[in-house]
């Protein structure tokens, strides 16, 4: 009944089907309850004999296009000819074997795959349904032609189709029933994503990819010029019930989420209300507040509230036209007018409004995360280490092959160690500036600090990468936040860094992460702060992870590490011109402008002997020249200058007027048992 590019069978007029997705795969369930009672009402079908549970949505409609379960749904209507009844069932059945085990609330992937094809395969059987699901998913010349939108987590998170049928223009992937269904289940939480000729896809949810736009542009692509549209139907995702939680910013969020699909299905009605009465959604709308709660996954309530949607005079009135239109299938648009609805300007129009909805939610979970979380933001103490940063300093590393070979791995820990003083938090806070420029990358750093004890702790640490990293995935942080009764409870360090892990598996562009002054973290805890990013980088799901780590050469720190990935450490050598540098710097201050040059070639001199690799010897041995008052005095002073950085502290020590010694005494007490 399919009129494909290219065939010469003619058509009058077709009949199209959009299913949304769903933010809950629970919830998604009301649009078979949806379909079930419009079917019923022989909304789709003129045959009398037949129950709307029996009715096959394939002998119904030309072509079927689905988000996330919608697509599931999609391919169970098209390839698996299913009736209605029998998705119902599957969908009850799947959720008893998979979304409600014990393996998909521990978020253990390698079980729910195994259970996910162990539950298809039964499923197989019981519906004595005999297309194999290991058969290709695109045909010849299908029945029904079907597509299904998802994500292609290489491409930048584009959304892709993946199609039974040849598209006129771009590539198909080719892959079988079984993948596909896996792939419009697949959040890379419970499911990984799907390897398919060499490209992985994972579910397009929260109005990404709206199917309605998607399958105007299908219509145009997929069928002869001159081809009449008779309908389009779009089935709206989530019950009534979901949208009503105790928690107003719950209720708020869901709400708002599901209003994804719902705003974009507006759109394009809007822009098809000129060419004729051929677009038809049904979608229940929210329940009324007054009513008594209702659990997300109370499956009866999503069957009763589906079913009293349609006891509104509205919808029956609504269903009587689509009736109508499906009987007479008079061809009320042409596909060539549908260029004013899916077009460029239309398709431009939703991808802004999406683009300011979905900004705006990510906007919020940012704010909720941050305020929960409360991260230490040591946005000043980059900006500081920057300032503090001379001339072209640094940009050595940039060149230095083990780095180059950091940056352009896969993944990969790098472990960059020096003596104190040596500038390895200036250099890790310039390849945090340099990396921060790109945006092909995300990153998030962090600096342990002794002088500020709040730093001081892996989940400082870990809280700190969530909040940055979010952005990577703002469906899991908000999820992960969700979890956590929106905030109510601090979340356990484990369950952190698993879903930090998540987070980086899931990100579209590789992270890299910038951990400085390791060292000073206490010894009990770097221990199993090394064990954690080593197994991270190494054993982790998270396929493009680069991470940086600097500290001093520590014996339990090398221990920890040993056979690193990368490491690279600071010597005087690689330091010598950055150490130059800084020395030209620090006698281009005003105090020695007007020096005699003899003098201050000397000091030049003298300071880049003593320096040994050291910024810190430089700038204490310069506070020291800084008290001489004459040439002569200069002279006697740069030959008796410390010449290690612990005679330095000594002689700093030493020097402290007597009058100042008690109080420095109580601040150096402080300080030590901080």
């Amino acid at each position: 009944m399919t009129t494909l590019h290219g065939s010469t069978q003619e058509q009058q007029a077709i009949t199209a089907l959009a299913l949304d997705g769903s933010t809950s795969l629970i919830d998604a369930l009301s649009e078979l309850y949806i379909l079930q009672e419009a079917a019923s009402r022989r909304a789709f079908s003129l045959d009398s004999d037949l129950l709307g549970e029996d009715i096959r949505p394939c002998d119904m409609f030309d072509i079927i296009g689905g988000t996330g379960i919608g697509g599931f749904y999609a391919v169970l209507f098209s390839s698996l000819k299913m009736t209605i009844g029998q998705a119902i069932q599957s969908h009850l059945f799947l959720e008893e074997r998979l979304f409600r085990s014990d393996a998909w609330s521990r978020k253990v992937q390698q079980p729910c795959v195994e259970i996910l094809n162990a539950s298809l395969d039964e499923l197989m059987k019981a519906t004595k349904i005999e297309t194999s699901l290991d058969s290709p998913f695109e045909e010849k010349q299908p029945k029904t032609m079907c597509f299904v939108c998802v994500i292609n987590t290489i491409a930048a998170a584009n959304c892709r189709l993946i199609r039974n049928y040849r598209p006129r223009k771009g590539h198909n992937p080719q892959s079988s029933i079984r993948q596909v269904l896996h792939a419009t289940l697949s959040n890379q939480v419970q499911l990984p994503t799907v390897l398919i000729q060499g490209e992985r896809f994972l579910s397009a949810l929260d109005g990404s990819a709206n199917p309605t736009p998607i399958l105007v542009k299908e219509l145009r692509n997929g069928f002869t010029r001159g081809t009449q549209v008779a309908c389009l139907v779009n089935v709206g995702a989530g019950h009534p019930g979901a949208q009503v939680q105790t928690n107003s910013k719950r209720a708020e969020e869901m709400a708002g989420l599901l209003r994804f699909c719902q705003l974009v299905a507006e759109d394009v009605a809007a822009q098809c209300h000129d060419l004729g009465p051929f677009f038809f959604r049904l979608s229940p709308p929210p329940r009324p507040e007054n009513e008594t709660d209702l659990l997300e996954d109370d499956i009866s309530n999503i069957k009763g509230w589906t079913i009293a949607y349609f006891s509104t005079d509205e919808i029956s009135a609504r269903l009587d036209d689509l009736e109508k239109t499906v009987r007479e299938r008079s061809g009320v648009v042409s596909i060539e007018r549908l260029n004013s609805v899916a077009g460029e300007d239309g398709e431009s129009r939703i991808a802004a409004r999406l683009a300011r909805i979905e900004q705006h939610f990510d906007d919020t979970i940012f704010r909720d995360v941050n305020k929960w979380l409360k991260p230490i933001h040591q946005t000043s103490k980059l900006d500081a280490n920057i300032q503090a940063r001379s001339g072209t300093t640094c940009r050595w590393l940039l060149e230095n092959p083990i780095f180059r070979r950091w940056m352009l791995a896969k993944r990969g820990l790098f472990w960059f160690h020096g003596l104190m003083g040596t500038g390895k938090t200036v250099m890790s806070s310039f390849i945090i500036e340099t990396l921060r420029a790109r945006d092909d990358i995300f990153v998030a750093y962090y600096y342990f600090e002794f002088t500020d004890p709040n730093t001081l702790s892996q989940e400082s640490l870990f809280c700190s990468l969530f909040v940055q990293l979010a952005v990577a995935s703002p469906s899991l942080a908000r999820s992960f936040y969700q979890k956590h009764k929106n905030g109510g409870f601090r979340p356990q360090l484990p369950a952190l860094e698993i879903t930090l892990n998540d987070l980086v598996s899931a990100s579209s562009k590789p992270v890299f992460i910038v951990i400085d002054a390791l060292d000073e973290l206490p010894v009990a805890q770097r221990k199993r702060l090394l064990e954690s990013l080593v197994a991270f980088c190494r054993l982790g799901s998270a396929p493009r992870i680069h991470i940086m780590m600097t500290s001093r050469d520590e014996v339990d720190i090398q221990r920890d590490l040993e056979g690193v990935d990368f490491e690279l450490g600071v010597q005087g050598d690689l330091v010598r011109q950055d150490i130059a540098a800084f020395v030209d710097r620090q006698l281009e201050a005003k105090k020695w402008i007007r020096w005699p040059r003899d003098d201050v070639e000397m000091m030049r001199r003298v300071l880049n002997e003593r320096a040994d690799g050291q910024f810190r010897m430089v700038a204490c041995l310069v506070d020291i020249l800084q008290r001489v008052k004459s040439s002569g005095q200069l002279r006697e002073s740069l030959y008796s200058l410390p010449k290690s950085l612990a005679e330095t502290y000594s002689y700093i020590l030493e020097r402290i007027p007597e009058e100042l010694r008690v109080q420095a005494h109580r601040l150096l007490a402080i300080l030590s048992f901080a």
